[in-house]
């Protein structure tokens, strides 16, 4: 039973990178892709003098701004918003909600420095894509490595609206990120878990049948503040890296 059981460390790492190390997991599997340079964007950057967004991005190797008139592939990624993740979850993607959950995603590292998740798409306002130009251009860095690229889609609320179909927040940003694997054995990953400062040994988690992702998200945060080391899902348990988890787990 416990060897059909999913390994999720990634989204305790999520709500950890802010506090302390993340716990161990399974890094996401590397994927090659094109580098790629900004276009337009006329929004200033704060503390960046008369530097513009677009001439920020033309500056970046594995980051694009783009339009989100010109559609794409990785536009297309946030018509599942309007249903079930489904289609993101059979195309080993899910969703990033809120700046504090994006800019978490660009800052964590596995410890030979490459990202630990891998963004494909970003989706906000030029001023929201402008306040995560500093985490985006440490993450540009990190990206090198494999070559990966990310497409972020920047413009007016109005712009956003349009090219998506649904109401877009001045305040908010989307990214859309590669799934990292559920799928590992189980033994090897056990024996790589740390002992929480001050425990004897790792401590860990099993959540057997939590339908709700809200749930699953709380008992992650929960997990984090009891020095958890490690979770184990039952395959009846809600995704931990659905949106409302990952939201909840956030506070």
């Amino acid at each position: 039973m416990v060897s059909s059981w999913r390994v999720h460390g990634a989204l305790t790492a999520l709500t950890a990178s802010r506090r302390c190390g993340p716990p161990a997991f399974l890094p996401p599997t590397p994927t090659a892709g094109g580098s790629g340079s900004g276009g337009g964007g006329g929004e200033t950057l704060e503390g960046e003098g008369s530097v513009t967004l677009g001439a920020f991005f033309n500056a970046l190797d594995h980051f694009t701004l783009r339009r989100p008139a010109e559609g794409g592939s990785e536009l297309a990624l946030y018509d599942a918003l309007r249903s079930p993740d489904r289609a993101l979850l059979r195309g080993g993607h899910f969703v990033a909600e809120g700046s504090l959950v994006v800019e978490q995603l660009l800052a964590l590292r596995r410890e030979d420095g490459t990202p630990r998740f891998r963004l494909v798409s970003l989706l906000g306002t030029e001023q929201m894509l402008g306040r995560l130009a500093p985490a985006i251009q440490r993450a540009d860095e990190a990206y090198a490595e494999h070559g990966s690229r990310c497409v972020a889609f920047g413009g007016s609320r109005a712009d956003l609206s349009a090219a998506t179909g649904f109401k877009h927040s001045a305040l908010s940003v989307l990214g859309i990120a590669l799934r990292p694997s559920s799928a590992v054995p189980l033994s090897p990953w056990l024996a790589a878990l740390a002992a929480a400062a001050g425990m004897r040994r790792p401590t860990l988690l099993l959540l057997d049948g939590v339908i709700k992702p809200e749930n699953v998200g709380s008992l992650f945060r929960s997990a984090l503040a009891f020095g958890v080391a490690g979770v184990l899902l039952s395959p009846g348990c809600a995704d931990p890296l659905y949106r409302k988890a990952i939201r909840a787990s956030m506070g």
